[in-house]
């Protein structure tokens, strides 16, 4: 779902990586210690990993606890490659600004390393901080590089609601998020 002119993105500190080029696992600190995730690394999922689709199966081998759903703002636009989505980043000051829809999962860093495999960071997706909307978390983010690359190509789809393949509860969960704002 496009922001539009009322709900204006959060500071752009906020959701801009934390750190370019940082690929070591590592938790995502909030400076709360009554967090229940507290110390371990949270990893925000929009496609293949959610909760119904088929990835889901390695955050339960690794035993990652899923948070919530969530989403995070920015200059960003989700791709269709088909079977899983990619989220690319656009230019900053293009007027791309989309809401990505997602999970909120907690892991060991060893769970981490294995999500980079899956997602073949650094060399296919990126691995990138940023911060979330709703459960206010710094989380990692795999995006792919090249954004607007991606978006000039007529080969691939770009998903207009920004949220890949949603179950009824998510719907539910999101109507009532969106209700609530008023």
């Amino acid at each position: 779902m496009t922001q539009d002119s009322k709900n204006e993105p959060k500071e752009d500190s906020q959701h801009k990586p934390e750190s370019e080029k940082n690929s070591t696992p590592d938790s995502s600190q909030d400076g709360d210690d009554s967090q229940p995730d507290r110390g371990k690394c949270r990893v925000f999922v929009y496609g293949s990993l959610k909760s119904q689709c088929g990835n889901n199966v390695l955050l339960k081998q690794v035993g990652a606890e899923c948070l919530g759903y969530d989403s995070i703002t920015g200059d960003f636009q989700m791709m269709s490659f088909g079977g899983f989505p990619g989220v690319v980043r656009t230019n900053e000051g293009s007027g791309v600004v989309n809401t990505i829809y997602g999970e909120v999962w907690a892991m060991n860093p060893e769970g981490l390393r294995s999500l980079d495999l899956l997602e073949s960071h650094p060399s296919f997706y990126e691995r990138r901080k940023y911060r979330t909307d709703v459960l206010d978390r710094n989380t990692w983010m795999y995006t792919l590089p090249g954004g607007e690359g991606y978006l000039d190509a007529e080969v691939y789809d770009q998903v207009p609601e920004c949220i890949w393949r949603s179950d009824e509860n998510e719907d539910k969960y999101w109507a009532a998020y969106h209700a609530s704002e008023g």
